[in-house]
């Protein structure tokens, strides 16, 4: 059960929220890897990419609601809190 609670005239679902934003291309290179680990050829791997994982990440990167606390994930895979 999601417990939820109203502050002003929003809906708040917790108290605190952490938000992780990343570069698109990047995402998508290290699902494709993943992709690959499983036996599948380059060609299929990033069909099957685009068709079903890319969907999610543009979905989280571009409509996720503003958090508290922001991560940037950096292309050698470190974390830094965005606006440091």
């Amino acid at each position: 059960m999601i417990l939820s609670m109203i502050r002003g005239s929003r809906i708040v679902f917790a108290d605190y929220t952490i938000r992780i934003m990343a570069d698109e291309a990047m995402l998508k290179e290290r699902l494709v890897e993943r992709k690959l680990k499983s036996g599948t050829t380059d060609e299929e791997a990033r069909r099957f990419v685009e068709f079903s994982d890319m969907a999610n990440v543009r979905e989280c990167l571009e409509h996720t609601k503003e958090a508290d606390l922001c991560f940037i994930l950096g292309q050698d895979g470190t974390y830094q809190v965005a606006g440091r």
